[in-house]
């Protein structure tokens, strides 16, 4: 309850007491912190306890990843949160509905006027680039086809960010 409000003093006090309770932290309890800065818009909070998780020679999942992009944009920090999309999928953790709801609600959000399909539009033209540059053809066609669910179809940037990132992958 303490991270969907935001409160991250009282998780991180829970994690750090863990040890010296003789329990050793997973990869949920920290996702629990990165969730928490990520509802208190603390994206600097939330880079420390992902290098944590790191260093407890655990791995980062979705909600990882997920939380850092939340908490990046909720602050209008787009671009850092494009980088942790791109280290997401680097990883080999494929985006997912959640990623995709909380690009365009944060987008939403720093644009206080633009409507959910300009929303929508920008997210999956980010999740495509993300694919393109990474060379996951079978990826840019599965969200290709869920813009189309949406009535959506690509700006010629776009387009052409897919055409370059799939043909620059050709052997």
């Amino acid at each position: 309850a303490s991270a969907k409000v935001g409160d991250v003093e009282r998780v991180e006090h829970y994690l750090q007491e863990m040890p010296g309770r003789g329990l050793t932290p997973n990869v949920v309890c920290y996702n629990t912190v990165l969730h928490a800065c990520a509802q208190s818009g603390d994206p600097v909070r939330g880079l420390k306890w992902f290098k944590e998780l790191l260093a407890a020679g655990l791995q980062p999942n979705k909600i990882s990843f997920n939380s850092l992009i939340d908490a990046y944009m909720k602050v209008g920090d787009a671009l850092s949160a494009e980088q942790w999309l791109i280290a997401m999928v680097n990883r080999g953790i494929d985006v997912d509905t959640i990623t995709y709801f909380t690009l365009t609600r944060d987008y939403q959000q720093m644009h206080k006027h633009c409507a959910i399909q300009e929303a929508s539009k920008w997210a999956f033209g980010v999740i495509l680039k993300t694919y393109a540059a990474a060379g996951n053809t079978r990826a840019i066609q599965y969200w290709l086809g869920q813009m189309s669910q949406e009535g959506l179809s690509l700006s010629t940037q776009q387009m052409e960010d897919c055409l370059r990132g799939a043909l620059g992958h050709v052997q």
